[in-house]
Parts: structure tokens; C-alpha cells; sequence
């Protein structure tokens, strides 16, 4: 009887143990991370920057649903068709981009809210402009490609069988850099894809194809992850509304605007002739007549600079007037004495009262109180305050009125008496836009005020009358072919103008000391030579501020050689060189890294880096006196004047051995061509860069077929 006993008392303790570790079992798998298999392929929803960052929307959107959802991603890597093929084979378990077609629910499972909404456009090289977007036809006979088994490849057939276009569809598998070098080198005439394709490649949109909304997709066989899939994106939508539109808008929503007028603008324009743009004078860093030349200068001119070429069927000139006050420019408006204003900021219903349409803004600016330090800080848009703003300045009392309605506006001339208001406490504040703190650095210390930051920004647009409905036209969509980082990029270069202080506005300005320096010497000498220190201090401290963005933005950060806007940069002085018959010799080298996308795909991203330097390292130890350009991924442009062009067949066979050793010893490939300036026949430089081109596109072809045999 008590072995008995024993035997069930054994196995009673034998069956708890093991509940036991039943349950540490269970619970360690319980809390065990899910590893999802995830889509990673080339474009604006999943990228890798220069310093090897994963980036974009889908990446971004996936890490968001990762912090509710616990998921850990095992990334696998291929182009979008490639990847959709695998998704419903079963071999991953999450695609992002994935438009919703009925016939693809037989295959897979979609979220139940879309990621958001993207357009689909033709794309061409800028230089080709063989295809336009007012003349359909001239797509008859072209090579177009498109995503296999994407939703845009039934969107391009539907398309061309819509408006009667005869054209050649070729369905890519390629990633997007494949893609687009396919359509660079000429093997596709357009290349359809997203919208976000032509500020990423610099490839330019044509026509609009279609759009639709689009879902992440999830493999059929896992429900699992698309019920938590859907909790994810509805919690975080419940955070934040807004969510989907803010990602969009960083990501995709980018150079949507083509190069192209329709003709009957590009007719407007001819017979309208030049373009009248009045502006406000001294109004630094935005716009103001240069005392010296008489000429515009500030951002505006940088601007109109910029878009005078831009077009690729039209051009168009501008001529400038300067106007005292927005009041004064506004009425010059009305009558007809220029055709447009900048800048102004208005809304619709005092546009309408002023019959004008103002056009969307071309540049943002942070607006800034100025107050006495005592000024009360916290609730200042909802107190009652006193606003002093420059008389006939009617953009300031649009913000006013849109961002502090309570405040009170008082008007003043000159803008010192503005300063004067504040200080006797006749008002309460004067405001000014951020980008003009600088320029009136001086007046807000000699009156002891502050800054105070209101966290609103104002538009500066320009505003047309509402009888021109064809410059309303044209002006739209030239402000969105110039990226709003452009425009605050020149903004700023302008907000610290590179002068010194002349010591008898000093003087001027602070009267007091030359009262002290009759009655004491040395302390005024010292109290001068101090302010002018922190003066100097100052502007030297603004200079190198604007040379250290100039460099960041000339030069390239992984080899140290010039980029791509030096490139740009160079190419315009060398083109005026040519206009004016200054320069009568030069020529320009291509250079292409053969096999750089085999070593990152195969050794590393660490290791293309290597090689990328090594080969930038052999270009300029061959070319050590020529400037030497970054503008592409693994494409280099070389400029040779004087000695280097005057040696320039040496050069060329020495580098040439060079590429032979490196070949042998199987480390490096460049394929190289080189074209020289001919000033009979050369208007620009681009016409030299292109035979350069063709020339390296050659050679080339030259080494795939020795390293074939």
C-alpha cells in the first residue's frame, strides 16, 4: 500500500515539474520578438543614404508599427516585381506600395487603411525633348518602361489605348537605379514610374499617368501578422491623424511639376514679351535695389535667375522695378504698370477685394517680436498687445490677422520710429521676419530689446491681377520648379552680408561715447576698440557660418572632390567664358566606376566606398591640376585647362596604363572619354560634356568585352 502511495505521489510530482516547465516554455516563446520577412527594394519608400542609413516612407512606416507591434524585420532585398513574385509564393511576409486590384486577393492580404496616394508619370532624360506633353503623338514609336506586374503597367496600357498612342511597352525588373540607368543610356525613350523618381534621379516628368491609393501587403498564409498589421496603423492614426500626409509629404510629394508650358501659354508669352516684376525695395535678404549698380539683388534676383531657363519649350525675361512700400507696389499693380508683385502676403478674400490672385508662396519665413526684455513671455498670441509694423507693409497685418487676431496694429515710418515706439512703451513690440534680424542687429541694441520667437511663419508669394489668368498660369508652375531648399539656401547666403562696420556710423550711432571721448580719452579708445572686436567677432563668425554651408554644399563628403552643385556652378562660369570668347581651349574628361554596384552587392557598402576613393585618389593624382567633379553615384567629370590640357595625351596614356595595371591585378575599372573644346562649333559646355560621354560610353563597352574574353 505505501509503495503505492508513493509511485502516484511520484508521479503527481513528475506532471507539476513539468506544467512547470510547460509554462516557462510558453512564456519564453510568448516573448519571443516576431520576425517578419519585409520587402526591401529600391526607390523613395525604401532607400539607404550616403552614410548607409536605412531611410523612406515604407521604412519609417514599418518602424512605427514596430514599436506597437514588438516586430523584428529580417529584410530581404530585391527589385518591387521580383519581390511581388515572392510575396505570393509565400517566401516574405510584408510588401509596402502594393496598390489594391481585386484579382491580387486571390494572392494576398491588404491593411485595412492605405500607407497614402501616389501619382504615376512618364520620365525623360532632360535632355531628351523629343517627347512632349502637349503632343501625344510624339510617343508613337517610343520605348517605355514599366514595373512588371505593377499596378501602373495596366495604368500605361489603359493610357496609350485612351488617347490613341502607339507605343512600345517593356516591362523592367530591374531596381530603380537600374531602371534609370537603362533609361539614361538611351535603352528606354521614357521610363513610367513614381512621382518622387525626378527630384531623386534629376530625370524629368512629362505626363501624368494615373494614381491610386497605396497598402502594405501581406503574405495569404499569415493573418496573424495582418490582424496586428491593422491595430498597429489604427493606433497610429489615432495618435496622429495627419500621420500618412506628413510622410508623403517628406518623401513622395516632390518635383510633381513638369518643364513644359501648353502652347497657348508658350504663344502668351511670345507676344507678351518680358515680364514686369515690382518688388520692395530695401528689403534685404529677400529683395532690394543695389545702391551701387542700381540692379536687383537678394533672393528674388537668384530666383528669376534660376526659372528664366528653366522652361524647356519657352523662355522668358524679367525686368524689375522697386517700389518703397508693398502699398505703393500694390497700386502700381492695379494700373498696370508691372504685371506682377513680391512679395505679399494676403488672403483669398482681400485678393479678390484687390482684384489679384496671389500665387502659392515661394518662400517661408519665422516671424520675430522685438520687445523690452520686461515684456511678459507666455500667451503673448492671445494677449491684448501693440504691434508696431512699417507703415504700408500689408503682408505684416495679414499675419497679424491670421496668427494673433487679438493684437492691435500700429503703423510707423521710418522703421526706426517702429524701435522707438517699443522702447517708450508706446508699444508693446514691433515684428520682423527672422531672415531680417540681421539687419537691424545694430538699432535692436542700441534700444535694449530682445527677440522673441512667435513660432508662426508667412508666405511671400507673388501676386498677379485676376485678369491675367495666363501669367497666373506661367508664375505657378515656375515657383514650384525651385526646390524650397534652394530658395532658403539663398535666402540665407543674403540674410549676412559680408561687409564691416564703418567706423563713422559707429560714431554716428552711438553719440554718447563721442561724449565720453572728449571727456576721457583712453576709455572711449577702449570702449571702441572693444565694440568693434564684437563687431568683427561677429561677421567673422557669419562668414565662416555661409563658408562652411558653401562647402558642405560644393564639396562631396565621401571623397573630398567637388559636387555635383560645383559641377553645376562650373559649368555656368564656363559657359559665360565661352559667350563672352574668354576662354579658347579646354576639354572635359568622363569618368564611369566600372563594376561598383558588383562590389557593393557582393563585399559591402564599406568596401564601394573604398573603392570609390581609391579611383577618385587615381583621378586626381593623374589630373593634379584640373578640378575634378562628383556627379553621380560613380560618375566623375574632370575639366583640363593650361597644363593639364596643354599634357593632356600624356595624361590620358598614363592613366589609361594605370586602369591596365589596376585590371590585371582585378581591383579597379574606369572607363574614361574626353572631348576638347572646338569654338567654332561649341555654344556651351554641355555640347563638349556630351561627346565626352560617348566617348567614355565606348570605352566602356571596350572593357566589358575584355573582361568577357
Amino acid at each position: 500500500m505505501r509503495l503505492r502511495i508513493r509511485r502516484i505521489t511520484a508521479l503527481l510530482l513528475v506532471a507539476v515539474i513539468a506544467n512547470i516547465l510547460l509554462s516557462l516554455s510558453a512564456g519564453a516563446a510568448e516573448g519571443k520578438a516576431k520576425v517578419v520577412r519585409v520587402g526591401w527594394y529600391d526607390s523613395a519608400y525604401c532607400y539607404k543614404d550616403q552614410f548607409a542609413r536605412r531611410r523612406g516612407i515604407a521604412y519609417e512606416y514599418q518602424q512605427r508599427i514596430a514599436a506597437h507591434t514588438g516586430w523584428v524585420y529580417e529584410y530581404v532585398e530585391g527589385s518591387w516585381s521580383n519581390l511581388f513574385q515572392m510575396l505570393m509564393n509565400g517566401e516574405i511576409d510584408l510588401l509596402s506600395d502594393v496598390s489594391y486590384v481585386k484579382e491580387r486577393e486571390e494572392h494576398m492580404l491588404f491593411s485595412n487603411l492605405p500607407m497614402g496616394t501616389e501619382s504615376y508619370y512618364s520620365f525623360v532624360i532632360p535632355e531628351n525633348s523629343s517627347i512632349v506633353p502637349d503632343d501625344l503623338s510624339s510617343y508613337n514609336g517610343k520605348h517605355v518602361g514599366v514595373n512588371k506586374s505593377s499596378i501602373q503597367s495596366g495604368m500605361l496600357r489603359d493610357w496609350a489605348a485612351r488617347n490613341g498612342v502607339d507605343i512600345n511597352i517593356e516591362y523592367i525588373t530591374n531596381t530603380g537605379d537600374e531602371a534609370v540607368d537603362r533609361l539614361k543610356r538611351g535603352e528606354l525613350d521614357t521610363l513610367v514610374a513614381l512621382d518622387s523618381y525626378g527630384a531623386r534621379y534629376q530625370i524629368e516628368p512629362v505626363s501624368k499617368i494615373g494614381s491610386s491609393d497605396f497598402f502594405f501587403a501581406v503574405n495569404k498564409k499569415r493573418p496573424d501578422i495582418l490582424n496586428e498589421l491593422n491595430k498597429a496603423m489604427f493606433a497610429i492614426h489615432d495618435e496622429d491623424p495627419l500621420y500618412n500626409h506628413r510622410l508623403t509629404e517628406e518623401y513622395l510629394l516632390l518635383a510633381k511639376t513638369n518643364a513644359y508650358v501648353s502652347p497657348e501659354l508658350e504663344a502668351w508669352l511670345t507676344k507678351h514679351g518680358p515680364i514686369t516684376i515690382g518688388y520692395l525695395d530695401d528689403y534685404l535678404p529677400f529683395c532690394s535695389q543695389d545702391k551701387k549698380t542700381g540692379e536687383l539683388t537678394g533672393a528674388l534676383k537668384d530666383y528669376l535667375e534660376a526659372v528664366a531657363t528653366r522652361l524647356k519649350n519657352a523662355s522668358i525675361h524679367f525686368e524689375t522695378i522697386p517700389f518703397a512700400s508693398t502699398e505703393d507696389a500694390l497700386a502700381a499693380l492695379k494700373r498696370g504698370e508691372v504685371d506682377s508683385i513680391f512679395p505679399i502676403n494676403i488672403s483669398s478674400d482681400d485678393g479678390e477685394k484687390h482684384e489679384m490672385f496671389p500665387i502659392s508662396p515661394l518662400i517661408n519665413t519665422e516671424m520675430t517680436l522685438l520687445v523690452r526684455p520686461d515684456t511678459p513671455v507666455i500667451g503673448m498670441p492671445n494677449m491684448n498687445l501693440t504691434v508696431a509694423i512699417n507703415a504700408g507693409n500689408t503682408s505684416y497685418e495679414t499675419f497679424i490677422r491670421d496668427s494673433a487676431p487679438n493684437w492691435n496694429i500700429k503703423s510707423c515710418s521710418p522703421v526706426e520710429e517702429c524701435f522707438r515706439m517699443v522702447k517708450k512703451g508706446e508699444a508693446d513690440s514691433l515684428i520682423v521676419p527672422s531672415y531680417r534680424l540681421n539687419q537691424f542687429e545694430e538699432m535692436t541694441d542700441n534700444y535694449g530689446l530682445v527677440h522673441m520667437h512667435t513660432g508662426e511663419t508667412m508666405g511671400m508669394s507673388f501676386a498677379v491681377r485676376r485678369d491675367t489668368p495666363e501669367l497666373y498660369a506661367v508664375l505657378s508652375k515656375l515657383v514650384h520648379l525651385v526646390s524650397a531648399d534652394d530658395m532658403q539656401y539663398a535666402v540665407a547666403s543674403y540674410a549676412y552680408p559680408n561687409h564691416k562696420i564703418p567706423v563713422m556710423d559707429v560714431l554716428k550711432n552711438h553719440w554718447i561715447s563721442v561724449v565720453i571721448l572728449i571727456v576721457s580719452i583712453f576709455s572711449v579708445i577702449q570702449f571702441l576698440l572693444i565694440k568693434k572686436l564684437r563687431a568683427e567677432r561677429k561677421i567673422n563668425e557669419q562668414q565662416q557660418k555661409l563658408i562652411s554651408v558653401t562647402r558642405i554644399a560644393y564639396r562631396d563628403p565621401l571623397t573630398g572632390v567637388k559636387s555635383k552643385n560645383a559641377y553645376d556652378e562650373a559649368c555656368r562660369e564656363m559657359d559665360g567664358r565661352i559667350a563672352s570668347m574668354e576662354v579658347s581651349a579646354f576639354a572635359a574628361v568622363l569618368f564611369d566606376l566600372n563594376n561598383l554596384k558588383l562590389v557593393n552587392d557582393t563585399q559591402g557598402h564599406n568596401a564601394g566606398d573604398i573603392y570609390i576613393k581609391k579611383a577618385t585618389h587615381t583621378i586626381c593624382q593623374t589630373f593634379s591640376h584640373s578640378p575634378v567633379f562628383r556627379i553621380g553615384g560613380d560618375e566623375f567629370v574632370a575639366i583640363l585647362e593650361r597644363v593639364d590640357y596643354d599634357h593632356r595625351e600624356e595624361l590620358f596614356k598614363a592613366f589609361d596604363s594605370m586602369m591596365n595595371y589596376h585590371a590585371e591585378n582585378g581591383d579597379m575599372a574606369v572607363a574614361f572619354g574626353y572631348s576638347c573644346f572646338d569654338p567654332k562649333t561649341d555654344k556651351s559646355i554641355k555640347a563638349v560634356v556630351e561627346r565626352a560621354d560617348k566617348n567614355m560610353y565606348k570605352h566602356k563597352q571596350l572593357l566589358k568585352s575584355k573582361r568577357k574574353q
